[in-house]
């Protein structure tokens, strides 16, 4: 099959791995020399370090909460605190394997992920409570769910683009007039994507919280 339509029926099978179709991914892009697609694919494999890099379905939205030893996760009222609908906002810096893993290992009784603010925002939430507990953003995997989701969409979308301008492959192969044709074509991977902000992930585990990558 031709390399082009095996990425696009790999994309619309759910059953293929992610990780995998990023790789096919990579290897149109490498063969066809789209330098936005290669660094979009490395970041996706590798994580985001900077917040001008971060696609905006990377942009996961939460409650703040505490954790009430004895009532569990209790919203907290944020109505008069300025800027109280940043807090429910953060990005997610993680590799898609991080986020694989992330999901797979959420506690089904539980499956929400607690993201730590910073020190100086977490005193300041904190300063108006009668008992001090720790604030968190308190997002559902769903929210991880849909980032893989929206990078199948975006691999879909740019391969079924290839085959439209006669893009298509010849096994692994593509032919000298197909690479001049990608050549003169911008496939601009901000066509489908946009840009986001910062965020710190904790797995929320039925007995501990696990402190992943900080940026």
């Amino acid at each position: 099959m031709a390399l082009v339509k095996s990425l696009q029926k790999d994309a619309l099978n759910e059953n293929i791995d992610i990780s995998s179709l990023l790789r096919k991914a990579y290897v149109v892009a490498f063969k066809l020399n789209i330098d936005k697609f290669i660094k979009w694919i490395e970041f996706e494999q590798n994580g985001y370090d900077a917040e001008k890099d971060l696609p905006i379905y990377r942009y996961a939205f939460g409650e703040v909460c505490v954790n009430n030893p004895y009532r569990g996760l209790v919203p907290i009222i944020l109505s008069n605190l300025e800027g109280s609908e940043k807090l429910r906002e953060k990005c997610i810096f993680q590799s898609i394997e991080e986020i694989k893993e992330l999901i797979v290992n959420t506690n089904p009784e539980n499956p929400s992920l607690l993201i730590r603010y910073p020190s100086k925002l977490e005193q300041l939430l904190m300063r108006g409570m009668s008992i001090r507990l720790i604030p968190y953003l308190v997002i559902d995997k769903s929210q991880l769910q849909k980032i893989i989701s929206a990078v199948r969409n975006v691999i879909l979308k740019w391969a079924l683009n290839l085959e439209k301008d006669g893009i298509i492959g010849d096994d692994i192969e593509f032919t000298e007039n197909e690479k001049e044709a990608a050549a003169k074509i911008v496939y601009n991977i901000n066509n489908y994507i946009g840009t986001m902000t910062n965020s710190q992930l904790q797995q929320n585990t039925k007995n501990s919280k696990q402190k992943l990558k900080k940026n």
